[in-house]
């Protein structure tokens, strides 16, 4: 009888040579994926732009929800969402909703060069937005100064408006992304958007890819992949007045595989770093861990202390 052999397409020989798989080719993986994800990001942006424009916030709340990245080009996207800021009268205003959302989801608030909040030529900071925060407060700034000028009716309620009410507090997103590679396009979103109002070229905007000294540690991973809480199919009035393609909900599984795929790749090049991590975290809670330990069972087994009465209460009840 022939010794029976585990299979080569097993799971376990599956995960074994997942394991054993160089660092190089894993991430050479990653940068595979990461291009194939792009790709459909870039295609649903297009979509988000269009969604945009048209003020149909159930598009936009389901391609964010999808996990889209909020790309706000020069022409349509950001120049639609300064001019909601500059129309914005009341908390329950439509343009002021659409704001709110695209903020949640990690939205740049930078005006581009061609528009009208940045043509003052004493509002030129020389330095670019660390942060949406840092972003808000100098909107703060100018919206404070012309707030008789957009909003004449509402003028005399000074700083409480409430678009500088929400300025005030430092809008950031709190929506959690789909990888980690979704934080470097958010990065490089603001990047854009940093450098373009200075005059900067197409070939110098393709080369950046990620501002180093955007602030992205309030940005989480969804810990668990695809998102819940929506149907996966697109708003139906969307798909019919034409603002989305009726292959969208195609495209979206599609785009999800591939995210899927890409977490796979990020979580196993994080494994090393993870569990380096948790074992400086362990060899340093383990003497704090002991120590507490030794201080209890002192109390516990001092004189008048519970566990020196339940070993008592046990040597009488054990007869011998």
């Amino acid at each position: 009888m022939l010794p029976i052999r585990a299979s080569v397409a097993s799971p376990w020989g599956k995960f074994k040579n997942r394991g054993a798989t160089p660092r190089r080719d894993l991430e050479w993986q990653l940068r595979e994926l990461q291009a194939k994800v792009e790709e459909l990001d870039c295609t649903f942006g297009e979509d988000l732009e269009k969604a945009i424009i048209a003020c149909d916030y159930e598009a936009v709340a389901y391609l964010l929800w999808a996990g889209v990245t909020p790309r706000l080009t020069t022409s349509g996207s950001s120049n639609a969402m300064c001019t909601a800021l500059q129309h914005t009268r009341f908390a329950n205003d439509p343009n002021f909703d659409m704001v709110r959302l695209l903020a949640a989801h990690h939205a740049s608030l930078m005006p581009t060069s061609n528009n009208v909040l940045w043509t003052d030529p004493d509002f030129h900071p020389l330095e670019s937005p660390s942060s949406l925060a840092d972003t808000a407060s100098r909107l703060y700034l100018w919206f404070e100064r012309r707030l008789g000028t957009f909003d004449p009716a509402r003028a005399p309620l000074g700083c409480g408006h409430p678009l500088l009410q929400w300025l005030l507090h430092m809008p950031y997103g709190k929506a959690p992304v789909a990888c980690n590679f979704h934080k470097q396009l958010i990065k490089a979103n603001a990047q854009w958007h940093s450098v373009y109002y200075r005059g900067s070229t197409v070939a110098e905007l393709a080369d950046l890819r990620c501002d180093l000294n955007f602030d992205d540690g309030h940005v989480e991973v969804h810990t668990r992949w695809p998102p819940r809480g929506k149907p996966q199919w697109p708003p139906p009035a969307s798909v019919a007045n034409g603002t989305l393609r009726a292959a969208t909900h195609f495209n979206l599984l599609e785009y999800w595989a591939r995210i899927r795929r890409l977490r796979r790749i990020e979580a196993m090049l994080a494994a090393a770093r993870h569990w380096r991590k948790l074992r400086r975290f362990a060899r340093l809670m383990r003497p704090i861990a002991l120590y507490w330990q030794g201080q209890t069972q002192k109390r516990i087994c001092a004189p008048g202390g519970k566990g020196r009465k339940r070993d008592f209460d046990a040597y009488q009840a054990d007869g011998f």
